[in-house]
């Protein structure tokens, strides 16, 4: 399953919803204006005139760009969340945005808000572009009218990745790389000669990428990490390791340094179909420890202490919710989300509750106490202190709210997305969080969820519901599809083996194993009895199904003979050798501008003579030959193998002379 690209199917059925509304743009402008981030700041407010005044007319690249800009991964979903549901899109919301290039924010529109006149020609080749027609004559007026190309080839990718390539920063340094010259590129015919040179390159291998998204993201991640030149998934077939993964849950990548294993790690999560939101990587050392990743005891701003969950433990939670529920209910949702009860203006149908649900907020009373802060003590605060103080600081953004329509009957499901506030506006009820509502309007039972209790009178508390359980309810009343349930979650963990493995997974050993998963796995944790009500893990804490380790080590390290041999055979071994490291990152690699042949040869000869004086486990990986300029292979020596192979023979009395001799077969045969 790839989980890449999701973006592209939503994007294209976006645009030619959009097409309809060019002679009608006030509804899309009114919509527009209300989008707003989770804390209720709006995401347009760029969007006026010359007079700070909100537009009357805008042009289809700019509404693209609301959501391609440099903003946050939450705001882009959620961006396209609301879009969804305005213009009652059936693809699913994208659950990546990989190879998507973005605009500056301080220039996140294709036309000057003081001349409008050039607004029609953007909607002129954006009409072409949707219904798949030739586009000349509107792409080389655009061009006239001053859309700089990187601007404009950026959003013709935007609604069709397939067809168009985005002339941006990092895919033009890349292609100037691969040895494809975009300096002359200004009108449609220079475009699409250009087009035309890449699709040829790819068709017979030069660039080892079969359309413009797989490079266009390749490029991003180079654009990220310029020592990354390893090529991606698409060029490797890793089915073996992959299979291998599945069948035991708990994979470790050895071999010697230099050969990739960390990058290989993050392919294999990409692969298996984890995303951006799936995948954790932590790396080992000797003062990580339980605390850190399972949990612990944490001191706190008032000097008091309190269990937290290590990184482990909290990557497992959000693990279990994807298990019952799609991408779409996630949305917003924090790290470690409680699941609070809420009244609205008591049980039954009442005017609060109509206005919270047709609103996006929730509102509690106490109009008495006025705007006052409850998180610190207050002699004139007596009545609903406590609850007051859990609406107000307890309750966090990304956390769950379950409305009581009765005390045995939910009627609503939603996810906090604004701080507290206070509005006389709302007369006994003047107290606000805003909230996306998952589902509303619906009659529910929740005894069986809540631990068999019922709702009771107080206003604010935290409920015995789990997360998971809340966003089940939620999902089986929402019309959106399951794409991702069980979606897989990959912890990676580098350089296992520097860490002391029985201090940092205590009583866990077991439950990482493939066979006690799930539930069957269950085992009490050091501070079980501090865990709270609600909480996943309140009976036990266990490894769910989805969730899969990969870990890293350097076979020259000695400490993996001090793994604990029980936690060693719970994972499964996979080496990546030294030769098997220069296909994927020398051989396959576009990017790599040094001579191929000359580097096997080099590399061989040196491998050899190092396995012949100290084993296999000390050759040297292909990633050192990404260090090659000009193919000068002496000062590549210099500064990244001879500091090395010297620590290998450090403490030998002829150290200086057997690093000689590797210096001598290296460079000269």
């Amino acid at each position: 399953m790839n989980t890449h690209f999701t973006w592209i199917a939503f994007y294209k059925e976006f645009a030619q919803r959009l097409l309809s509304y060019r002679h009608n743009i006030q509804p899309m402008l009114d919509f527009i204006y209300t989008l707003q981030d989770s804390k209720g700041k709006s995401l347009t407010a760029y969007i006026h005139d010359s007079q700070k005044h909100n537009v009357t007319n805008i042009d289809p690249f700019s509404i693209f760009a609301i959501i391609n800009r440099n903003i946050s991964w939450d705001n882009r979903r959620k961006i396209c969340s609301e879009i969804k549901q305005f213009l009652s899109i059936a693809s699913e919301v994208p659950t990546d945005f990989s190879g998507i290039p973005t605009v500056d924010n301080r220039r996140s529109f294709f036309f000057d808000w003081n001349d409008w006149s050039k607004i029609d020609a953007l909607w002129d080749l954006f009409e072409k572009v949707v219904n798949g027609q030739s586009c000349v004559v509107e792409f080389d007026k655009v061009r006239q009218n001053g859309v700089a190309i990187g601007m404009l080839t950026m959003a013709l990718y935007w609604i069709d990745p397939y067809s168009f390539l985005a002339l941006d920063g990092r895919n033009k340094k890349f292609l100037q790389e691969l040895g494809i010259s975009v300096a002359n590129v200004s009108s449609y015919d220079n475009y699409s000669e250009l087009l035309a040179q890449v699709q040829e390159a790819m068709k017979n291998g030069t660039i080892p990428y079969s359309s413009f998204p797989e490079l266009s993201r390749y490029a991003f991640e180079i654009g990220k990490n310029p020592q990354q030149n390893i090529i991606p998934t698409m060029a490797t077939n890793h089915s073996d390791i992959i299979a291998l993964l599945k069948s035991n849950k708990n994979l470790i990548l050895t071999g010697a340094p230099g050969t990739g294993k960390t990058h290989l790690a993050m392919e294999l999560a990409y692969e298996l179909g984890a995303d951006e939101k799936s995948i954790r990587k932590v790396q080992f050392h000797p003062s990580y420890d339980y605390t850190d990743f399972v949990e612990g005891i944490r001191p706190q701003e008032d000097n008091s202490f309190k269990r937290v969950d290590g990184e482990f433990k909290e990557f497992c939670k959000r693990a279990m919710l994807a298990q019952t529920t799609d991408d779409n209910m996630m949305v917003g949702l924090n790290d470690n989300p409680k699941v609070w009860k809420v009244s609205l203006k008591g049980t039954g149908d009442n005017d609060v509750r109509q206005d919270c649900l047709e609103n996006g907020y929730i509102r509690i009373g106490w109009p008495a106490y006025k705007d006052i802060d409850f998180t610190e003590y207050n002699p004139n605060v007596t009545e609903g202190k406590k609850v007051l103080k859990a609406f107000q600081s307890a309750m966090q953004i990304g956390d769950i709210v379950v409305s009581c329509y009765t005390e045995k009957v939910t009627d609503a499901i939603g996810i906090i997305t604004g701080d507290y506030e206070y509005d006389e506006k709302g007369g006994d009820y003047p107290r606000y969080r805003t909230v996306r509502w998952l589902a509303k309007n619906i009659r529910e039972n929740i005894m069986d969820v809540n631990g068999g209790k019922r709702f009771t009178l107080s206003t604010v508390y935290l409920s015995n519901i789990k997360p998971a359980a809340a966003l089940e309810i939620a999902q089986k009343h929402s019309d959106h599809t399951q794409s991702k349930i069980n979606k897989p979650f990959v912890f990676i963990i580098d350089e296992i083996n520097r860490g002391e493995l029985s201090k940092i997974f205590g009583e866990l050993f077991g439950a990482i194993e493939k066979g006690y998963r799930g539930e069957k796995g269950r085992v009490r944790t050091q501070y079980q009895n501090m865990i709270a009500e609600g909480d996943p893990f309140k009976d036990g804490f266990f490894v769910p199904e989805n969730v899969y380790i990969v870990g890293t080590m350097n076979d020259i390290d000695r400490s993996v003979e001090s793994m604990d041999f029980a936690m060693r055979r719970r994972f499964s071994w996979k080496e990546v050798t030294a030769a098997e490291s220069y296909d994927a990152i020398i051989a396959n690699n576009a990017a790599f501008k040094g001579n191929k042949a000359e580097v096997e040869a080099r590399m061989a000869r040196l491998n050899a003579k190092i396995k012949e004086s100290l084993g296999q486990a000390y050759q040297i990986g292909a990633a050192y030959f990404l260090e090659l300029k000009n193919d000068d292979f002496e000062a590549l020596w210099k500064t990244h193998l001879e500091g090395l192979l010297f620590e290998y023979f450090r403490g030998e009395r002829d150290a200086e002379q057997k690093v000689e001799e590797l210096h001598g077969i290296f460079i000269n045969g």
